[in-house]
């Protein structure tokens, strides 16, 4: 699993880079072509991760109620975020990542709700999870540099 959190936390920090040098107007565009912008992308991977991994595992969420509400499958922006938003989702990415390897390692991932993906791949593990929400990430890390290429 270690090389799980190396990607992982790779996959994070590229993410940061990518988006640092963007303005609040480029993070907020949505593409033609596209459902949703840069920011959502974004926020949508920490909801994703805290989703599949803590609430599926019966643990606390490491973010509230509302980033869930407005960043989960389905959604679309409903709102202009602003600097302080953008500072949280950046530093939410980086250290969620590392609290997720230490409560692993910590062995606080002791049961597991066993869910279906939308592409149809059961999970039934924390590993699983994991190894599952880094191919999401990835997935999105590509479409958040698309983005990226139209809006700047």
């Amino acid at each position: 699993m270690k090389k799980q959190f190396e990607i992982l936390k790779a996959y994070r920090k590229s993410i940061v880079e990518t988006i640092d040098d963007l303005n609040l107007e480029q993070l907020q565009i949505t593409p033609e072509g596209f459902r949703n912008s840069i920011f959502w992308n974004v926020a949508h991977i920490l909801v994703i991760q805290q989703l599949s991994q803590y609430k599926l595992s019966g643990l606390d969420l490491l973010i509230t109620n509302d980033w869930i509400e407005n960043y989960k499958k389905g959604t679309q922006p409903k709102f202009l975020i602003n600097e302080d938003e953008v500072e949280y989702v950046k530093r939410k990415l980086i250290s969620t990542a590392d609290q997720l390897e230490q409560d692993y390692f910590d062995k606080k991932f002791e049961t597991y709700t066993e869910y279906e993906t939308s592409m149809g791949i059961v999970l039934t593990s924390i590993e699983d999870a994991i190894e599952y929400d880094n191919t999401h990430e990835g997935l999105h890390y590509g479409i958040i540099k698309a983005m990226k290429r139209i809006v700047v």
